[in-house]
């Protein structure tokens, strides 16, 4: 159980540090924007918790909101696929905040479902943004 732990942790990681890298590189301002929330994200919520990140917390919520309401202004001002099912996973992330504090389930049930919605279908949707930018950036060069 101990190695299905470590991929799914560092394997995140990983995943999340090469498609931001992609992001920048090959991206748009979506996806640089969205990678620029995501890195800062990450680096505010270790600072903000009160306790290990086992159970719900009121300022990495905050902080979830605050990235959902970004990640919505985008969406809405880019006006591409890929940004509303972004939109849609960190609106489950924030969700399952709310819900892991409503009935109470357990650490590794709300780290699984906050890794899951707001880690790893969030990077996914990313790395489908900087495809769709790589493919829109490949017919144009067919077209000229």
């Amino acid at each position: 159980m101990r190695v299905l732990e470590l991929v799914w942790a560092w394997g995140g990681t990983v995943m999340a540090m090469a498609v931001w890298i992609w992001a920048y590189w090959r991206g748009e301002w979506p996806e640089r924007w969205v990678s620029t929330i995501m890195l800062v994200g990450w680096f505010v919520t270790p600072l903000v918790q009160h306790h290990p990140a086992v159970t719900p917390d009121i300022p990495d919520t905050i902080v979830d909101i605050i990235i959902l309401v970004l990640f919505a202004a985008i969406s809405v001002t880019s006006r591409r696929l890929w940004t509303v099912f972004l939109t849609a996973f960190q609106l489950n992330a924030v969700l399952s905040h709310f819900l892991a504090g409503l009935i109470k389930i357990g650490a590794y049930s709300y780290i699984t479902a906050i890794g899951f919605w707001g880690g790893y279908c969030v990077v996914f949707a990313l790395a489908a943004g900087v495809l769709g930018s790589e493919r829109a950036r490949k017919r144009k060069r067919a077209l000229a």
